[in-house]
């Protein structure tokens, strides 16, 4: 609706990344999913932060920083009806999970703030834009002053 803001993620997309995560090689995590600086839109990024501790490490933790109800349940929880994706879940080979990286300072930041290691993270760029441009296949400006000069 006109004049409505999303200030977080709902559980909907957060069961959604969950299990987007759980199939993945790894992650690059670009920012917070919600408006952190306010504590009551602070539930996204930490089952975010909750599931992708769980990934690296493979255990559930209690103690992951997530507030309690932020993990959504998953839809055989919640009363739907199953489609056999349960089943099908079973039956599939476990991806190893190999590295997660943050991108930007501000990211990096709120990672201990928000319940979550830091050491856990296999890389964290301290300029946001800078590794978006790699990932996107565009010259760092700066770089390329390098390398023509030489």
């Amino acid at each position: 609706p006109p004049n409505f803001a999303v200030c977080d993620i709902g559980t909907m997309t957060m069961d959604l990344l969950q299990k987007t995560m759980s199939k993945s090689r790894g992650v690059l995590w670009n920012g917070a999913l919600g408006r952190v600086e306010e504590e009551r839109f602070q539930a996204g990024t930490r089952s975010f932060l909750a599931a992708l501790t769980v990934r690296i490490t493979g255990e559930e933790d209690e103690d992951t920083g997530a507030a309690v109800g932020d993990v959504p349940e998953s839809a055989s929880q919640n009363g739907s009806e199953g489609d056999g994706e349960e089943e099908e879940a079973e039956e599939e080979e476990e991806i190893e999970f190999e590295f997660s990286a943050v991108i930007g300072r501000d990211s990096r930041a709120i990672l201990p703030r928000l319940g979550m290691t830091p050491g856990l993270i296999s890389f964290v760029s301290s300029s946001g834009e800078g590794l978006m441009q790699v990932l996107r296949g565009e010259p760092l400006p700066g770089l390329m002053a390098c390398v023509e000069a030489s």
